[in-house]
């Protein structure tokens, strides 16, 4: 985690506003030492992740620690993200979640031969997404999120 960022930065890709909202609530009821920053295209992910465009103020756009993406985002040709990350010394090691509606039984290595960490079935039930990042950050010194009662 970068010590000049506010805390720790989710930047999470997804065209979906509800999913957005639900993802932002639950993590800040969870956590408050969570940053998360949404991008909705794939061109706003690129613009994003190289600081182009409205995104090339920092403060406004932090390196994320770890990148939550629909593999269907519009405007994202995931097999080239994928190779833009492992080739991007700044972003090669930062751990990428894919949330898809394909069948959680694909071979995860022949599907995402790249920089990909886990995905997670869509619709995404958030119980299930804190599990995996917390599984995810385990060995990276990420914030665990933990559960509440109820929960």
């Amino acid at each position: 985690m970068d010590e000049q960022k506010g805390g720790f930065v989710i930047l999470c890709a997804d065209d979906d506003l509800e999913f957005n909202y639900l993802l932002s609530w639950d993590v800040k009821d969870h956590r408050n030492d969570i940053d998360l920053y949404f991008v909705e295209n794939g061109v706003d992910l690129y613009n994003y992740l190289t600081h182009k465009g409205k995104y090339s103020d920092l403060a406004f756009s932090p390196a994320p620690d770890l990148i939550l993406v629909d593999l269907v985002l519009p405007a994202l040709d995931f097999n080239a993200f994928q190779v833009f990350i492992k080739n991007d010394p700044g972003l090669r090691d930062v751990p990428v979640v894919v949330m898809t509606s394909t069948a959680v039984g694909l071979d995860i290595n022949e599907v995402f031969p790249y920089q990909v960490s886990g995905f997670i079935e869509k619709p995404v039930k958030l119980r299930d997404l804190r599990r995996l990042l917390n599984a995810i950050g385990k060995d990276k010194g990420f914030p665990e999120i933990r559960e509440k009662p109820g929960d």
